[in-house]
């Protein structure tokens, strides 16, 4: 009898906590979706009650942490993480977004060090890479700054990301050519990449390669055609090499989205003065 007893009691307990991990994973889908269309209040008090079922999501915790980023409220959001990869050690958004609330605080040497956390765990986290660049840069540390974003490179090749980032940073350093290979090379692995062409587009355009800059400025506003920032330097562009009556449909287009823009109005002006004394 007393062994009928126990065996009924065990598969009663296995029921139950089947029924609470049901019913934990329901409440987390519930969440995330709320997360996702942003409604941060209902997402938290989800997450919250995933956490009350089961105390060991760290998938609660860590959008729990996030929401409380949202929020401002870093040093709830830091308990979150530190719960996040006490759980799962693994998880290298964590040590990231824990590094990005100590920069938030002026703790850059401490942020440094969870981000190379991030780095240890997941080599392919170029973001922690390329954070890691900004604060080594901005230390006086370029030499290292610059190797962490070829380790970017080394490590996700495939991801435009990564080569945009290094582009960047060789325009802070100065170094416009090299740039220019990198944003190219962001955009051939991704030739939808808007902020590729854009910036590939601008440097061109100061190192007086007007031509190819317009090709660039082509390219995104084929992605979006109403930049009105690439309209406009497209039109300077064309205004450079002579082409006025280009020049002067560029900033028309401006004008027709946005009839305020001053720079849009003063290279209209200036065109127009061109194609009169033409």
């Amino acid at each position: 009898m007393f062994k009928r007893i126990y065996f009924i009691f065990v598969i009663c307990l296995m029921l139950f906590f089947a029924v609470e991990a049901q019913d934990a994973q329901s409440l987390i889908e519930k969440a995330n979706a709320y997360f996702d269309a942003k409604q941060y209040k209902t997402a938290f008090a989800t997450y919250e009650a995933v956490l009350e079922i089961d105390p060991t999501s760290s998938g609660a915790w860590f959008r729990k942490g996030t929401i409380y980023s949202y929020w401002k409220s870093y040093g709830n959001a830091l308990y979150c993480f530190d719960k996040v990869v006490a759980l799962d050690p693994q998880d290298a958004a964590a040590w990231s977004n824990k590094a990005i609330i100590f920069t938030q605080q002026g703790r850059s040497q401490e942020a440094l060090t969870f981000y190379e956390k991030a780095n240890e765990v997941d080599p392919t986290y170029y973001n922690a890479w390329n954070n890691r660049a900004i604060i080594l840069s901005d230390s006086g540390k370029v030499d290292a700054a610059l190797d962490c974003l070829n380790e970017a490179i080394k490590y996700c090749s495939a991801e435009p990301m990564a080569w945009y980032h290094k582009g960047n940073f060789l325009v802070r350093q100065g170094k416009m050519e090299e740039a220019v290979i990198n944003y190219a090379q962001s955009t051939r692995l991704n030739p939808r990449f808007l902020a590729g062409w854009y910036n590939q587009a601008t440097i061109l355009g100061g190192l007086n390669r007007y031509e190819e800059a317009i090709v660039c400025f082509d390219k995104a506003l084929a992605i979006n055609p109403k930049d009105i920032e690439a309209l406009n330097n497209k039109g300077a562009m064309l205004y450079k090499i002579g082409e006025y009556g280009e020049a002067l449909a560029c900033f028309d287009k401006v004008l027709n989205i946005s009839p305020k823009d001053n720079n849009a109005k003063i290279n209209r002006e200036l065109t127009l003065k061109k194609l009169k004394h033409q």
